[in-house]
């Protein structure tokens, strides 16, 4: 603690209800922990480093613990004792769009706990601006017709009648982080680590070896890493569980599936759900084997994350060594901006390149 009488905390928000809503929290902290303190928090704007309006469970958690350990990272000069992110995003549940805060609450020894509010569910309608690049505060405001209903009583004051508010979401969400600071004895810190989210770009229909993919996938799983589109992985081996695989995650994340006979609607919802993975991805394992568009442009769409307000995206780019020599210079070239290129000689070697780039 920073003095004996005063537990300060930065809260990585200008946003008067976090503020509000993680004071309540860490009062709440302060008697089940049988603390004898007093409570000083501060707020400061700090990026989430995800889209502005996340959708997923997992980037929604990663834009709560990005904000906290950006807030870390700037401050601990200031002699904070916790650091609070606090993101809301939308998620689908059985095909209907839902929204979930997420809060991630960071100590001075950098251990970390997250918490969730309760998800509610939202009006359908609310996928037209989604499709549009808006986000949910700009349908809460339409639908409410209150003007910076984000700092008020949220969507949710407004769906509940004003039975609960967006303050007692967030005050539950840094209470649910806040549980696992009380006993903290209790908890194995080995899970306090952010496992590696690993897009695999890869062309099957451009002739490369089909086992290539089912290495790498073996390889991100005894890394402790998770495959976030696993399609592609069984495209070239079992083509039912490989359309089985692609439906769930759109539905998962799109909320909806194409009209598989419509090819616009198809291509469009392709582009859509790659693009989305990609950004979403913290690494990205390219088979560079043969010629691709959609490998190209999945490579320099994650190489773009950072002009575009996104976290860099750690990039692996595997060939077989007596093909490296007609790849495209471009792509080598390319190298250098978290992108490196890995030559093999047989693919048995692919296993170990994976595990020293997921654990660099």
């Amino acid at each position: 603690m920073s003095d004996n009488k005063t537990l300060k905390v930065l809260v990585a928000s200008a946003n008067p209800n976090k503020l509000e809503g993680t004071r309540k929290a860490f009062l709440w902290f302060i008697k089940a922990a049988n603390l004898n303190t007093k409570l000083q928090i501060k707020t400061q704007k700090i990026p989430s480093n995800v889209s502005a309006q996340p959708i997923g469970f997992y980037e929604t958690s990663i834009g709560a613990y990005n904000r906290a350990l950006n807030a870390k990272k700037l401050y601990s000069h200031k002699d904070f004792d916790y650091f609070v992110g606090i993101e809301s995003g939308i998620v689908f549940i059985n095909s209907l769009p839902h929204t979930i805060t997420f809060a991630c609450v960071i100590n001075r020894e950098g251990r970390f706990f997250f918490g969730t509010s309760m998800a509610f569910p939202l009006p359908e309608t609310v996928k037209e601006y989604l499709v549009q690049g808006k986000e949910l505060a700009d349908f809460a405001a339409d639908i409410s017709k209150t003007e910076d209903i984000r700092s008020k009583q949220g969507i949710v004051g407004f769906l509940s009648n004003g039975a609960t508010s967006r303050l007692f979401i967030n005050k539950t969400a840094v209470k649910g982080a806040l549980v696992g600071f009380i006993k903290h004895n209790l908890y194995n810190q080995a899970v306090n680590s952010i496992k590696p989210i690993v897009y695999v770009s890869v062309s099957i229909s451009a002739g490369i070896i089909k086992e290539i993919p089912l290495i790498i996938a073996d390889a991100v799983k005894n890394a402790g890493g998770i495959i976030n589109d696993p399609h592609v992985i069984y495209a070239g081996q079992d083509k039912k569980l490989s359309n089985k695989y692609f439906k769930e995650t759109i539905k998962q994340i799109l909320g909806r599936l194409p009209n598989f006979s419509n090819l616009k609607d198809l291509a469009n919802t392709v582009y859509k759900l790659d693009t989305y993975l990609v950004d979403q991805a913290t690494h990205l394992i390219i088979v560079l084997e043969n010629p691709s568009f959609s490998v190209g442009m999945e490579l320099e769409r994650a190489l773009s994350k950072p002009a575009r307000g996104l976290p860099e995206t750690k990039i692996l780019g595997l060939i077989h060594k007596d093909k490296y020599q007609k790849l495209s210079k471009m792509v080598i070239g390319a190298q250098g901006r978290g992108f490196k290129i890995k030559k093999y000689k047989s693919i048995l070697e692919i296993k170990q390149i994976v595990k020293s780039f997921l654990n660099d």
